[in-house]
């Protein structure tokens, strides 16, 4: 009986997500894509994420990992969408994620050559107010997208992007710099 309750024990120490999200998440899959997207939203941060005003969540989101994922205000998250939370992931306001987006927090260092993918380390992800990522774009651990930036779909993205530039390709790369204009109230997209 001891080794039941000590699996069992190991099981759910293996459960990183907050238990809120592990309930809620069968109630937000059944919502129909493009529909109650308030609702959606509302339930998410009744799961414990933090959601600023105005940000739409349009389908379920696939979440692993034990820290947080704060969304900005006026942010609009295509899905599917699975972002890794094994280090913090923060979105700023009025940020557009299209769809497949991966984001990914941790890595591995090299190993020996019994085993390549050696010791896991987590690093923090952060896209700042108003950018882009297009449909089916990566983000690795520990970049920062600089604010009005634009992810081409597909761009996988290895370094940091500088503010206000396009990055396409694999491995992205800056393409050409963006047009700053003068600040205007910015209305959801939704």
């Amino acid at each position: 009986m001891s080794r039941l309750v000590h699996a069992f024990r190991e099981e759910m120490s293996a459960i990183v997500l907050p238990w809120r999200i592990l309930l809620l998440q069968p109630i937000i899959s059944t919502l129909p894509y493009m529909m109650l997207l308030r609702t959606r939203t509302w339930l998410y941060r009744l799961s414990g994420l933090r959601i600023g005003q105005g940000t739409v969540i349009l389908g379920t989101l696939r979440l692993w990992g034990k820290n947080t994922l704060t969304v900005g205000r006026y942010c609009t998250i295509n899905t599917p969408c699975a972002i890794n939370l094994d280090a913090d992931v923060v979105l700023g306001d009025n940020v557009y994620i299209g769809n497949d987006v991966l984001i990914l927090t941790v890595t591995h260092q090299v190993g020996n050559q019994y085993c390549r993918a050696g010791t896991a380390e987590a690093y923090p992800v952060r896209i700042e107010d108003g950018v882009w990522i297009a449909a089916r774009a990566t983000i690795l651990p520990g970049i920062t997208i600089g604010a009005g930036s634009i992810v081409a779909a597909g761009a996988m993205v290895t370094k940091n992007v500088p503010p206000h530039t396009l990055v396409a390709g694999v491995p992205a790369v800056p393409r050409r710099s963006l047009p700053i204009e003068e600040e205007i109230s910015v209305r959801p997209l939704l």
